[in-house]
C-alpha cells in the first residue's frame, strides 16, 4: 500500500517537475492576479490607505504628513496616481504590486542560484509551493490595505539578497537603504547589507548614509515637523503578553524590536546564515510591534520563502506554507468565527511560534526528531 502511494506521488512530481516547474512564474502570476481581482472586488477597490499615500504626495508642500506612513519613496511613487482617482489608482498600484511580487521570487531564486546549496530541481519546486503561499500573503499589502510601500521595501530587500550572495556589496547597501527609506521597519534587517566578506563595515556606513540622505530634504518641506503614527497596543499584541496594557503607547517598543533584531541578524551574518535574516528579523517585528495589522505577516512570510528556496526541505515550501497557514490563514479563520477578543491568545502564540524555528536553527537547537523531517532533497541536514 505504501509503495502504491509513493509511486502515485513519485508520478505527480515528476508531471509537477516536467509540465509546471518551466511554467512556474505563469502559475505564480495567475495566483498572483486571483488574489489581487479578489481583493480588489471584495474592497470596491477603495485601496485601503491607499487614499492617505495619494492626499499626503498631493498636499506634501503645504500639509504635515505621517513620517512613519509617508515616507520619501513613498510620496515619489504616490505622485503620480494624484492625477487619478483613488479607484483606478488603487487599481493599476495593485497590479504593479502582483508585477513585484513575481520580481521579488525570482530575486530570490537568483540568490539562490548563485548560493548553490542545493538542485535547480529543488530550488523550482520551492518557489513553485511556497510561491503560491506568498503570493496570498503578498495581496494582502498588495491588494487589500493598501500598501504598496510595504510591497517595494520587500521586493528592494530581495534584490539584497541576490546582490549580497554576488559579492555586490555596493548594490546590496543601496537596496537595503531604499528599503528602509519606504518602510522604517526593514531597519531590522540591515544586518543584510554587512554580509559580504570584506566589505561589513562599508556596507552597514553606505547603507546607513544612504538611508539617512533622502529623509533631509523630506524633513525640510515639512519645517522640521514630521508626524508620527500612534499605534497602540493590540489585544493580540505580543507587547500585551510583556505586560502593556491594551490601548496603551508606550514608547520603547521600537528600541525593544532593534534590541531584538539586531543582534541576532548580526549573528546570523557571523554564521553565514544570511538567509535567516529576513525571517528572524520580521518575525521579531510581528511579536513586538503594538498593532498586529493582517498584511504585518507578509514580510515573516517572505523570509520563510528565502529560507525555503536557499535551503529547500524534502517537502517543497514547506516553511512557507506553514507559515502562511499560521500567521495569515488561521487568525482569519478564528477571527471571522471567534471575534477579535476571542482569538488574541491564540494568534499570539501562532506568531510567536513563527519566530522560534529561525531562532532555533541560528543557535543549532533543533531536535534531532525535527532536523529529519527538515532533512535537506539531497539528504544532508538543513542549516
Amino acid at each position: 500500500m505504501q509503495s502504491t502511494e509513493a509511486s502515485v506521488g513519485a508520478r505527480v512530481m515528476q508531471v509537477v517537475d516536467e509540465k509546471v516547474l518551466p511554467r512556474r512564474y505563469i502559475v505564480l502570476a495567475l495566483f498572483g492576479a486571483v488574489f489581487a481581482i479578489v481583493w480588489l472586488d471584495l474592497n470596491n477597490a477603495s485601496g485601503g490607505d491607499w487614499h492617505s499615500f495619494v492626499q499626503a504626495a498631493r498636499l506634501f508642500r503645504t500639509t504635515p504628513v505621517d513620517g512613519d506612513v509617508a515616507t520619501p519613496v513613498m510620496l515619489v511613487v504616490a505622485y503620480p496616481f494624484t492625477v487619478l482617482s483613488v479607484s483606478t489608482g488603487w487599481r493599476v498600484a495593485s497590479a504593479l504590486c502582483v508585477g513585484l511580487g513575481l520580481l521579488t521570487i525570482r530575486f530570490v531564486e537568483q540568490a539562490a542560484e548563485v548560493a548553490a546549496f542545493v538542485t535547480r530541481r529543488d530550488r523550482q519546486r520551492a518557489v513553485l509551493f511556497g510561491g503560491m503561499f506568498l503570493m496570498y500573503a503578498w495581496a494582502l499589502p498588495g491588494a487589500r490595505w493598501g500598501h504598496l510601500d510595504d510591497v517595494i521595501a520587500m521586493s528592494c530587500l530581495a534584490l539584497a539578497c541576490r546582490a549580497l550572495v554576488s559579492g555586490r556589496w555596493l548594490m546590496a547597501s543601496f537596496a537595503v537603504a531604499v528599503a528602509i527609506d519606504a518602510k522604517p521597519w526593514v531597519v531590522l534587517a540591515l544586518p543584510l547589507a554587512a554580509c559580504c566578506t570584506g566589505a561589513r563595515v562599508r556596507g552597514l556606513a553606505v547603507a546607513g548614509a544612504a538611508a539617512l540622505v533622502p529623509w533631509i530634504p523630506f524633513a525640510i518641506a515639512q519645517h522640521g515637523h514630521l508626524g508620527s503614527l500612534n499605534l497602540l497596543v493590540a489585544p493580540d499584541s505580543g507587547l500585551h503578553y510583556l505586560g502593556a496594557r491594551i490601548g496603551s503607547s508606550p514608547g520603547w517598543q521600537r528600541q525593544l524590536e532593534v534590541a531584538v533584531a539586531l543582534p541576532l541578524g548580526a549573528y546570523a551574518v557571523v554564521k553565514n546564515k544570511w538567509y535567516l535574516v529576513p525571517a528572524i528579523a520580521f518575525a521579531v517585528r510581528i511579536n513586538l510591534d503594538p498593532a498586529t495589522f493582517a498584511y504585518y505577516v507578509t514580510g515573516p512570510i517572505l523570509g520563510l520563502l528565502i529560507w525555503d528556496v536557499v535551503r529547500p526541505m524534502r517537502v517543497p515550501g514547506l516553511r512557507t506554507v506553514l507559515g502562511c497557514i499560521a500567521l495569515a490563514l488561521v487568525p482569519s479563520y478564528l477571527l471571522r468565527w471567534n471575534g477579535y477578543g476571542a482569538t488574541a491568545p491564540y494568534v499570539a502564540v501562532l506568531r510567536l511560534a513563527a519566530a522560534v524555528p529561525p531562532i532555533a536553527v541560528l543557535f543549532g537547537l533543533t531536535p534531532t526528531l525535527v532536523r529529519r523531517v527538515w532533512t535537506a532533497p539531497s539528504g544532508g541536514l538543513l542549516e
